[in-house]
């Protein structure tokens, strides 16, 4: 009986023909023949850390365990894992388990020798295991050496580039630095005073979606730094959390974490070798606004209709609503503020109900209507212009002979350019539009948030007033303790949405 056989190659770097992917592959199918074996499967890992488990190692073994193949043949043990003892007793494991079974198991290093028939494989596998865990215990620590002195020289390790850098030759000796990117630096300096202005993340990460803004880690901006032609690549998505991020980090300021800590001269001072695109006070204002949100900046959303928009007749507190075993409730929440209150409370679902009548009775058949605003830059001319330069631009990196580097540095200044227009006062004209529905169809199709801005548009507040003492509680007649204070809008009384 022929045995089946799956085969395994890996190599990190291409090198000579003895170690590459093309030679182990002619290596193990010669095996094969030699050996008579009829291969089911071929597997192969370019590139990727030995350190690490890998899908095709996994599903070669896997191959073994689930009788899907008889012979798991690879072109050296240490190519295979470097994943130490545990892996070892895996494989072992496996092929005895075969053995007991009555079934054929065979496993094979080729480089080393080393074959599951033989009477000291075991051993020489654990030997291979632990020489080969050890190797890359050694490479890491050499690597990371290497690049810890490179960071603390200041001079840049490799790797992802910051937004608002690009790298370059390093002037004041070998290796190589980053330099500003004028685009991507003028971006942090316009998005730093917007954060610092308390504009929405949501809406800055959109805008920069929009604007076609490459993120950090995109494919568009890899293949511009590394000076291949973008056109098409993604450029991927701005969200909140990666805004903020980046703006509340350390590289911005130019300085070098190693390990997620900012690295520091001997004297504990955070060493800045590239030229800061913000500044300390920037860097300071940005953090503080962060910092309101105890660092993030999400904010509580609301689970009833009134919840905060309704005002303790007492003390003036908002009123949030809290569950209880009776149902919700909106109480007063003087007593987290540490102010002594009669903390009167009403029924959530009652003050829901009674502001939903009180609003669609008084607006409900009004026309709805919404504002829309145009806005754009004031120097759209020229911005149209450079938008267009940027495009012809990105067009010729498509051209094999182009130089590539000065048309980088050309992009560059058209990006920065466009920054600046992009940054100027907007002339900003609105209309009101009806949308063909009344307030009271609006109302049916909005959700939570929804409703709650179309109320917050006509009312200022709304008042709960404690029971007075002695007089039993009327249920019938609940707006004895809800006031409404209507908002002064001009128009309200006209298009109040």
């Amino acid at each position: 009986m022929r045995l089946r056989a799956c085969l395994y190659v890996r190599l990190s770097q291409e090198s000579e023909r003895s170690t590459s992917i093309a030679g182990q592959h002619e290596d193990l199918d010669l095996l094969a023949l030699q050996e008579g074996w009829d291969v089911v499967a071929r597997f192969e890992d370019n590139g990727l850390s030995g350190g690490k488990e890998r899908a095709n190692a996994r599903a070669a073994l896997q191959m073994i365990v689930d009788g899907k193949a008889d012979v798991l043949a690879v072109y050296a043990y240490d190519r295979w894992s470097r994943m130490g003892i545990e892996k070892a007793a895996e494989l072992i494991g496996a092929i005895n388990a075969r053995k007991r079974a009555g079934r054929p198991a065979l496993f094979i290093a080729q480089r080393e020798g080393i074959r599951s028939d033989q009477e000291d494989w075991e051993l020489r596998v654990a030997f291979s295991a632990d020489l080969a865990k050890r190797e890359r215990d050694r490479m890491v620590a050499r690597t990371t050496a290497s690049l810890n002195r490179l960071r603390n020289s200041g001079r840049f390790a490799g790797g992802v580039v910051g937004f608002g850098y690009r790298p370059a030759d390093n002037p004041e000796g070998p290796g190589r630095t980053l330099v500003l990117s004028p685009f991507e630096a003028a971006t942090v300096q316009g998005v730093a005073g917007r954060i610092i202005k308390g504009e929405s993340l949501v809406a800055i990460a959109r805008d920069l979606t929009e604007r076609g803004v490459a993120r950090t880690r995109s494919p568009y901006r890899s293949a511009l730094i590394h000076g291949r032609d973008p056109e098409g690549l993604d450029r991927g998505r701005w969200d909140q959390s990666n805004v903020q991020a980046l703006w509340s980090g350390q590289s911005l300021l130019g300085r070098v974490t190693n390990k997620g800590e900012v690295v520091r001269d001997e004297r504990g001072v955070p060493i800045t070798p590239f030229p800061p695109i913000i500044t300390l006070d920037q860097h300071g204002a940005i953090l503080a606004r962060f910092g309101q949100s105890r660092g993030m900046q999400k904010r509580r959303r609301a689970k009833r209709l009134a919840s905060g928009l309704i005002l303790c007749g007492v003390c003036g507190g908002r009123m949030y609503a809290k569950a209880t075993k009776g149902g919700d409730y909106y109480a007063c929440s003087a007593s987290a503020r540490g102010v002594v209150c009669a903390q009167p409370r009403m029924k959530a679902d009652i003050v829901d109900e009674l502001i939903e009548k009180h609003y669609l009775r008084n607006y409900g058949e009004l026309p709805e209507a919404i504002t829309i605003e145009h806005s754009k830059p004031q120097g759209a001319l020229e911005l149209a212009e450079v938008v267009e330069a940027i495009d012809a631009t990105a067009d010729q990196f498509r051209d094999p002979t182009a130089d590539r580097v000065a048309l980088l540095a050309r992009l560059d200044a058209l990006q920065a350019r466009r920054a600046e227009l992009e940054a100027m006062p907007l002339e900003t004209t609105s209309e009101v539009k009806l949308t063909g529905k009344t307030v009271r169809q609006a109302w049916a199709d909005a959700d939570l948030d929804r409703k709650r801005e179309l109320l917050s548009k006509v009312y200022e507040a709304w008042e709960v007033m404690p029971l007075e003492k002695g007089k039993p509680r009327n249920r019938s007649k609940p707006w004895d303790r809800l006031n409404w204070v209507a908002r002064d809008v001009e128009g309200w009384d006209e298009y109040p949405v």
